[in-house]
This record gives C-alpha cells, sequence and structure tokens, in this order.
C-alpha cells in the first residue's frame, strides 16, 4: 500500500473513534454544526432547497439542488437529491462574449451519522452520485462517484474549531467553493479551520484546505474553452477533458465567508476561496430553505 494511503486510513481509522464514545455518552446536542444546519437533528421527513453559486475569471458555476431526506432520529440520516446547473462562462475563456450551459447534475444519495459528545462531536457522511449528467456539458465525469467525509469539533464558548478529512473518487465542491471542473480519481481531501459566533444568527468561518490525490486523474471542464495556453496548471480552460497523473489535480487553498441563520429556516452564505495551486480567486454565495416543517402536521 502507498504510504499516502496508509497515512489516509489511519487518519480516518483515528477519526472514528470519537464515534463510540458518542454512542454510550451523547446526551447533549452536537454544539459543533456546521453553520445552516440545525443544532438538532429532528426525527422524521426533511426537505431542503438551496441555490448557491461561484463566480471566478472563469465564469460561473451556479446550481438549484433540491434534496429529501428522513432522519431516523438525532444520530442517523439519509438523503436523496438532485442539482440543476446553471453554468455561465467568462468572455475570457470563450473568446466570443459569455456562453451558458443549463443542466441536470447527477442524482446523490448520502446516508449521515451525528454522534455528540461533551468533549468531541463527530458527524460522517457517504454520498454516492450517479452519472445522470451530461459529460459533453461538464455536468458529469461519467461514473459513479463517491465521498466519504468525517468531520470532528468542539465549541469553546463563541469559537469551534474543527477538522474535515475524506476519501473517494472525485473531488467534491465545497460550501464556499463550486468549482469550474470536476475529477474523476481516487483522492483524499482535508480542511481544518474555526467557526466563530459573531452574533446569535451570523456566524464567520476560516479554514484551509489540502486535496492529495493518486494514481490517475482525469479532470471534466465546465467552462467552453478555445484558449491553448494554460495558465497555474488550469488544464480546465483548454481542454474538455484531461487526464494525467495525480498532479493534474493537487490542490491547497483557503476559505473565509459568512452565513446568516434566519429563523432556522433561511440560511445566507457569502464568501471568498483562494486555490493557491491553480492561483484561482473565488467569490460564492449561497441560499437555503428548510421546508422540513411543511412535511409535518402543525403541533406533532
Amino acid at each position: 500500500m502507498h504510504w499516502t494511503t496508509r497515512i489516509i486510513f489511519t487518519l480516518l481509522l483515528a477519526m472514528m473513534l470519537p464515534t463510540l464514545a458518542g454512542s454510550l455518552a451523547a446526551q447533549t446536542i452536537p454544539s459543533g454544526a456546521a453553520p445552516g444546519e440545525e443544532k438538532k437533528q429532528e426525527k422524521g421527513l426533511t426537505w431542503h432547497e438551496s441555490f448557491e453559486g461561484s463566480s471566478s475569471t472563469d465564469g460561473q458555476v451556479m446550481d438549484l439542488n433540491t434534496s429529501f431526506g428522513y432522519n431516523l432520529n438525532k444520530f442517523f440520516g439519509w438523503d436523496v437529491g438532485v442539482p440543476v446547473f446553471f453554468l455561465r462562462q467568462s468572455s475570457r475563456t470563450t473568446g466570443t462574449g459569455t456562453n451558458s450551459v443549463n443542466g441536470i447534475g447527477n442524482v446523490y444519495t448520502d446516508l449521515r451519522l451525528n454522534a455528540p459528545n461533551p468533549l468531541l462531536n463527530y458527524s460522517s457522511s457517504i454520498t454516492v452520485s450517479a452519472p445522470t449528467g451530461d459529460t459533453t456539458k461538464g455536468l458529469s465525469t461519467g461514473r459513479v462517484t463517491v465521498d466519504w467525509d468525517n468531520r470532528v469539533d468542539r465549541s469553546l464558548g463563541r469559537l469551534t474549531p474543527f477538522f474535515d478529512a475524506g476519501v473517494g473518487n472525485s473531488i467534491s465542491d465545497t460550501r464556499f467553493f463550486r468549482r469550474p471542473f470536476m475529477t474523476l480519481g481516487p483522492v483524499a481531501h482535508f480542511e481544518g479551520g474555526v467557526d466563530i459566533d459573531i452574533l446569535k444568527m451570523l456566524t464567520f468561518t476560516a479554514s484551509a484546505y489540502d486535496i492529495q490525490p493518486w494514481s490517475t486523474q482525469r479532470v471534466f471542464s465546465r467552462v467552453q474553452t478555445t484558449s491553448t495556453t494554460t495558465t497555474r496548471g488550469r488544464v480546465f480552460e483548454t481542454a474538455r477533458e484531461t487526464r494525467g497523473t495525480a498532479d493534474l489535480t493537487r490542490d491547497h487553498g483557503f476559505s473565509g465567508g459568512l452565513s446568516l441563520d434566519i429563523f432556522k429556516y433561511v440560511v445566507l452564505d457569502a464568501g471568498y476561496t483562494r486555490s493557491i495551486r491553480f492561483g484561482l480567486d473565488t467569490v460564492s454565495f449561497g441560499v437555503g430553505v428548510n421546508l422540513s416543517p411543511l412535511l409535518h402536521p402543525r403541533g406533532s
């Protein structure tokens, strides 16, 4: 087994340990939930709608996401969803003004585990996406993708330090970074940072991330290109699909953003991400609506 693979699985195994403690000592509501998520996972059906997007010099990647799910209890939950993408390429990459592409992305499903603990909160999710999007439009890799994500955090007053790690066969978009490309190939992803509660409903998040792929990688561009010049390894600007070594998708950078939680039902996000590897600056926005109460009788 390659040494990087051994390190990755050792880290993930270590992150699974709080699950056992959490299952025995889970007497409190997790205080370290990501901004925009309810602190308590209610039992029953769930329904969420969101519209999110990122903009950079390469263009805009936006999606309208609808998801339905079911929370078995405050520990386990399940979701299924479908995103509809709106891709708008910049004139810098097309050379002939803006060009738009719209379409359904990959239908996905996930299983969620939430293990609150007075010492250290732990959450985990496994997400599987089907290749329902159009590969020629940059909406899919044409393969089933899987991602296993793990997060640990602890609340210290207004501060909640967190660490996130996972493995999969594609780099997933994040809250503050919808990439102008998709990937296919084994990869590990890491993120560490802190959530700061500025006000009761307002949270600032600062973090750094690291993407560590291995083996053969494929990059599928979400931007229509005519350029023949690659800048800072951004092959997605010059080709619809590129195959290469792990260096093709290796990346690291940092993010910062604000989340406004309005009455637990509406969440507004705004953020910035700097990809140091690709020299890419991205601004993002998000609007999320929790429509779950509509699925439950009043007073239930």
